[in-house]
């Protein structure tokens, strides 16, 4: 149990320091959220447990680098996960690596709009086209990334059979 919690919380770190380092330095106007994919992918990889062990330990890294008050990015992982783990057990009947873009895109849209809020907070919400074709890049972004990692993971299993198509509970 304690070698999971220590690899979990390396990777976690890992992904952490990439999403902070190393996207924005790429100069693009729609970075890759990389967590927001990881944790997508680690609800439908790992337990619900693991996957809420995911989102804290990512919520509590990107809290000492985030300006915004404490418990904002603990708030919006750990809301993704809950969110995409009752989809996955409730809504979808595989896990499909269609069904984990739609995740993934549903999540950037909640992502996004969840911090349009927070940022502007006391004042009314703006949405304009240029919010909107960002955002767009954004979600084409993410869904380029999560089909890599997807692939990735399967390519990295010991079969070539999907694991990920066959659903369990846990």
């Amino acid at each position: 149990m304690w070698l999971r919690v220590v690899v979990i919380s390396l990777v976690m770190s890992l992904v952490a320091a990439v999403q902070i380092a190393f996207l924005p330095a790429l100069n693009m106007s729609a970075t890759i959220n990389l967590a927001l994919v990881i944790l997508v992918l680690s609800v439908f990889v790992a337990s619900r447990r693991s996957a809420l062990f995911c989102a804290l330990v990512l919520g509590l890294i990107f809290e000492a680098w985030s300006f915004w008050s404490f418990g904002a990015m603990i708030v919006i992982l750990t809301l993704i996960t809950i969110l995409v783990s009752l989809a996955v057990d409730n809504f979808f009947t595989n896990k499909s690596l269609y069904s984990y873009l739609l995740l993934i895109v549903v999540m950037t849209l909640i992502y996004e709009l969840y911090w349009l809020l927070v940022a502007s907070l006391p004042a009314p919400i703006m949405i304009d086209q240029a919010f909107a074709w960002l955002l767009l890049q954004k979600m084409a972004v993410n869904t380029g990334t999560g089909i890599v990692l997807f692939y990735m993971t399967l390519g990295l299993s010991n079969s070539f059979q999907s694991v990920i198509l066959i659903k369990k509970k846990y």
